[in-house]
């Protein structure tokens, strides 16, 4: 693999691979290249805007919590998640591009968490802009 791909966390690798295969790219070394150039692009925007907006990186946010939340996925997607408002959220989605099989934006002004939103797990919603 080259280099963009090397730079994938290990435990990551073979879920860039499998996004890949699925995004209806070529199915090639330079297909896996591109999209692991593209997923730490994404990183970087998901790393600026925790700056800009002075977030601090914590391991959870309880499905309740009033505050906001800024989520990367394995798959390099944004899932910007708004502060409590009542009971619902406003919530908006930014695929990692370069994939036919998911949108590249969704949004949603009422979004409902499942439950809590955890590193290394889904984020699930019960209403939402992606399920």
């Amino acid at each position: 693999m080259g280099a963009f791909y090397e730079q994938i966390p290990t435990a990551l690798q073979k879920h860039i691979k499998g996004i890949t295969r699925s995004s209806g790219l070529p199915q090639s070394d330079d297909s896996v290249e591109l999209m692991s150039e593209a997923w730490l692009n994404k990183k970087e925007a998901f790393e600026r805007e925790l700056e800009a907006r002075n977030m601090e990186e914590v391991a959870s946010l309880d499905k309740y919590d009033e505050r906001g939340a800024v989520v990367m996925t394995y798959s390099g997607s944004l899932i910007n998640i708004g502060p409590l408002m009542g009971d619902t959220r406003q919530v908006e989605y930014s695929s990692i591009g370069l994939r036919a099989d998911v949108p590249d934006s969704a949004d949603h002004n009422a979004a409902l968490l499942m439950e809590d939103v955890e590193v290394d797990r889904e984020v699930s919603f019960e209403e939402g802009p992606v399920s």
